[in-house]
């Protein structure tokens, strides 16, 4: 996917885009978030993501498209995520069920079309348009994404 600003349409003002991020429905929904909308990643690629292909200290992700470069903050936020799951799979005794970055609470995979049915609803919960994560990227500047500042403006809300 390319998201090089080229196509950039207003969908979201800045308020409405940072409160995305400000519900929690669970606590790693947030991961969701930010993979689809900062990141880029499909539901499809997220789906499909295993920690293997995860290199949180180069900052890249493989996916059956290629590396994707993540930012530092969306490092910190898998490097935070990472941690508190592999407690919670220790904690429950299925250590050998980690394997996919984002899953249930058993550990296994959702599929792409569930992935984007969570989107949907949360949207939907919060009197958002029904919007794909790539139209939300798109209604964002890419300036801000490439300066790593979007999770600074987000904290300011």
């Amino acid at each position: 996917m390319l998201l090089d600003g080229t196509n950039r349409t207003k969908t979201l003002s800045t308020e409405a885009f940072t409160r995305l991020f400000l519900y929690k429905r669970k606590e790693d929904f947030h991961v969701l978030l930010e993979l689809t909308i900062i990141a880029g990643l499909t539901f499809d690629e997220v789906s499909k993501l295993r920690w293997k292909n995860v290199d949180l200290e180069k900052g890249v992700i493989q996916t059956g498209a290629g590396e994707v470069k993540i930012s530092p903050s969306i490092q910190k936020l898998l490097k935070e995520f990472r941690l508190k799951k592999l407690e919670e799979f220790f904690e429950k005794d299925i250590l050998e069920r980690f394997e996919y970055v984002y899953c249930d609470v058993n550990g296994c995979g959702y599929l792409s079309d569930e992935l984007q049915r969570q989107f949907s609803e949360y949207l939907e919960e919060h009197a958002m348009p029904q919007l794909t994560p790539e139209q939300i990227h798109l209604s964002y500047p890419e300036e801000l994404y490439r300066r790593d500042l979007v999770s600074e403006v987000i904290k300011q809300f």
